[in-house]
């Protein structure tokens, strides 16, 4: 993922975007759902939608190339969601948070825990950054954050006593993944990244 992102900004006038799919721990009634059916409502919800959505709306501008990854991570309360990072060639800065509206209704339509409150398009769920900066690592913050959630990356170095101690949410992240024993279920990516 890093090593993708920094080619990328070299070769194109990038945009990254940050997209993030949540969703809530409890049914209609208050009751807690098991972070397991949480991970199955995400993973069976039409995810391959997602990026098709938003390379359909980017189409209709001038942006010659996008490309992605996804990774499903947990968050302090024990809910997994899915951090999408996207990178766009779009050299005139017309890539914006309208443009994945459909992406975001495509997944509050397949997940049924999911909702509109941590929805917007304007709130948090959608960030772009034309031109980002590059984080410590060279890659920009869109990309670094994704990456953090791998949960065999928040679990590294910890057995050898060399790496900070994993929270709860790490432990459950990294449960969750090993469990499923899908990878692709928890890390995804275009054809033009795996390439790389």
């Amino acid at each position: 993922m890093l090593d993708a992102d920094r080619r990328f900004r070299e070769e194109y006038d990038m945009t990254a975007v940050f997209l993030t799919l949540e969703q809530s721990p409890s049914d209609d009634m208050g009751n807690r759902i098991a972070p397991w059916t949480l991970a199955e409502n995400l993973a069976h919800a039409k995810r391959s939608k997602i990026p098709k959505d938003v390379k359909r709306a980017l189409g209709h501008k001038d942006v010659d190339r996008v490309e992605w990854f996804s990774v499903m991570g947990v968050t302090d309360n024990g809910t997994p969601h899915e951090h999408y990072t996207f990178l766009a060639d779009d050299p005139d800065n017309v890539v914006t948070a309208d443009d994945f509206m459909p992406a975001l209704n495509t997944h509050v339509k397949h997940v049924p825990t999911a909702n509109w409150d941590k929805h917007m398009h304007d709130g948090p769920a959608v960030q772009v950054q034309h031109a980002p900066e590059r984080a410590k690592n060279g890659a920009t913050a869109a990309t670094t954050y994704t990456g953090r959630n791998l949960a065999h990356w928040k679990l590294r170095g910890y057995a050898d006593d060399d790496g900070p101690n994993p929270t709860n949410a790490d432990y459950l992240s990294g449960t969750l993944a090993w469990a499923r024993g899908k990878k692709e279920q928890w890390v995804r990516f275009s054809r033009g990244i795996k390439a790389e």
